[in-house]
């Protein structure tokens, strides 16, 4: 499907060649590989800000009964 893209935006622009086409393959394989990594990531960073804003209105709590 990406391909499909790729090859139709590449034929209009100008005339690809077997190393343009496998240049552009090769960047889709790493944008697949590195993408759900970066999406990990930025999930695990957020899980650690909520539970550092947990632990900050909890202590906020607990300092008000005291």
């Amino acid at each position: 499907m990406n391909s499909a893209r790729l090859e139709s935006s590449t034929s209009m622009d100008f005339e690809s060649t077997p190393f343009m086409e496998s240049e552009q393959s090769h960047f889709l394989y790493l944008m697949d590989q590195i993408m759900p990594i970066r999406a990990l990531e930025c999930l695990f960073i957020l899980e650690i800000l909520i539970m550092k804003v947990e632990c900050g209105y909890r202590r906020i709590l607990y300092s008000h009964r005291t």
